[in-house]
């Protein structure tokens, strides 16, 4: 099977003081051994990004990134062919105010061969195109 890893499994691997460090951590290293098949978007990238200059951890989260582009996660591009997807599926949960960021994530993953998104975010519940695993219960 193959699996959307949202950017908050990567930020929260990289923090032992969270208390979702452990179930994080764990399926990242299944990513690095190749023992499951990961995907996300580019625009993952750019949020860890994003969260690093905001919390002052930019060289950190700098490091994460340079690190994850080694390992066997597929990273795939936010493209022209998504934006009418995207655009659409923008439309249809307009009135639950699903984050933008969180609706490029789910096309990314239905439009790469996925339905299932590896996230703490419960937003994603919302949303009845894909299925979230919480973290904490990966297995």
């Amino acid at each position: 099977m193959k699996y959307y890893i949202d950017t908050n499994i990567f930020i929260y691997s990289t923090n032992p003081s969270d208390s979702r460090y452990s179930n994080c951590k764990a399926i990242i290293d299944k990513i690095i051994a190749g023992e499951i098949e990961a995907l996300t978007s580019v625009e993952t990238f750019e949020e860890i990004i994003h969260y690093g200059q905001k919390n002052k951890v930019l060289e950190h989260t700098i490091f994460l990134c340079e690190k994850l582009l080694i390992t066997n996660l597929t990273v795939v591009p936010f493209s022209k062919d998504l934006l009418f997807p995207f655009l659409k599926i923008v439309k249809k949960y307009l009135k639950l105010k699903i984050d933008s960021r969180d609706l490029i994530h789910v096309i990314s993953a239905l439009e790469n061969g996925t339905d299932t998104i590896i996230s703490a975010d419960r937003d994603f519940d919302k949303i009845t195109e894909i299925k979230r695993i919480d973290p904490s219960e990966f297995r």
